[in-house]
């Protein structure tokens, strides 16, 4: 089981990576960045439910305001993401959140950015 976790921590941190450096090239140039206030209201409120240890609610307004013609909230995404896999496995279960969640959730993100990325096995 140990095994399975630090895998998965380690293909997550892999998407993020990747899509951080899919972001500097000319095929996601094309979308509008959203100016940094807005940027940086929306970052805000997602750090404080993560500070308070809501990770549900965080993720919730993360998908709430995201717009998928603003690249900047494709980096708070994963700011998000990068953020909660650093947990440990145990606090991740006391907070009533997984691997496979912070998996999906990141998925659905760069799904929603038309990123498409397989983890090798």
């Amino acid at each position: 089981m140990k095994y399975e976790q630090d895998w998965l921590m380690r293909q997550i941190k892999l998407m993020v990576d990747f899509t951080i450096k899919l972001m500097q090239t000319e095929k996601m140039s094309n979308i509008e960045e959203v100016e940094e206030w807005e940027y940086g209201k929306v970052a805000e409120e997602i750090n404080g439910f993560l500070d308070n240890r809501d990770i549900n609610e965080a993720e919730n307004v993360l998908f709430k305001e995201l717009d998928e013609k603003n690249l900047l909230y494709l980096k708070i995404g994963l700011e998000f993401y990068d953020r909660i896999n650093g947990l440990g496995d145990e606090e991740l279960e006391r907070l009533n959140f997984s691997r496979e969640e912070i998996q999906l959730g990141l998925k659905d993100l760069l799904q929603i950015y038309g990123v498409e990325y397989m983890p090798k096995e």
